[in-house]
Parts: C-alpha cells; structure tokens; sequence
C-alpha cells in the first residue's frame, strides 16, 4: 500500500524502523499497531485481531493454501548439494548487485530449506566459483 501511494513508511538508514504511517496503513487493513514504537523496529510489530480474523478467515485459509504449494515447489526446485562429512563448509551467493553477499553454510543447514536474501528477494545457491564439499570429494576420486 505504501509503495503503490508513495507513501513512506520506514525510516532510519537500514529501513528497519517502521514509523507512525507504517502503524496507519496497519490499523486501514485491520491489524492493531502498537501504541508505543519498539526499539529496533519502530511499529513493525502489528498482529491481527481475532474478530478480524474471523472476519477474513476465507481470504488466510486460501492464501495460507497458496503459500503452502509455493514454498513446496521452492522446496523442490532447489538442488541443494549432496552431504559432506560434518563441519564441511561451502558458499552460497544471493543475486545482490553489484556485488553479491556470501554466506557459508554446511550442506545440512543448506538442504534444510532455501535461504533467501532479504535485500534482493532471491534464493542464495551455492557460489559458481566454488564446489562444494561433498562434489569435490567425488571428483577427486
């Protein structure tokens, strides 16, 4: 809503701090705002009221149903790498730009679920420039 009306509604260097425009289009769909900004995230935290959801049950049980199917077909597009010994570590990228952020996980961590970057919106995958640990154990043989 913010975006499409131009309204801004985060401030602070790092957009983490929800302000008091954030708490009104809150309360305009519904959800309750806090009557005091927190600490770190301003008015972030606005839960939904149980007569509102009530209110819109049809609407969260078709969107929790849609949600359910993405996250499964997310879950199953990402080839995570086979296992490695335990403590093996290797790099996964997200898409930033121009300069990609890298993280080092192990390939347990890693099948567990994708990983997703919330600067970029996108899926980290693991680094072109580096294989990981249980592939280069293959090769080597």
């Amino acid at each position: 809503m913010a975006l499409t009306w131009g309204i801004v509604d985060v401030s602070g260097g790092d957009l983490r701090w929800h302000n008091k425009r954030y708490g009104r289009l809150a309360r305009e769909v519904g959800l309750l705002p806090p009557a005091r900004a927190a600490k770190v995230i301003g008015m972030g935290r606005c839960p939904l009221p149980d007569t509102e959801a009530d209110r819109w049950a049809e609407v969260i049980a078709a969107l929790d149903a849609a949600a359910a199917v993405q996250l499964q077909a997310t879950v199953q597009a990402v080839a995570p790498p086979r296992g490695g010994r335990t403590g093996s570590r290797f790099a996964i990228v997200c898409e930033c730009t121009p300069v990609p952020r890298r993280q080092q996980v192990t390939p347990y961590f890693y099948e567990q679920g994708p990983l997703l970057c919330v600067l970029c919106l996108a899926k980290f995958r693991p680094a072109d420039d580096v294989v990981p640990p249980a592939q280069a154990a293959r090769e080597d043989t």
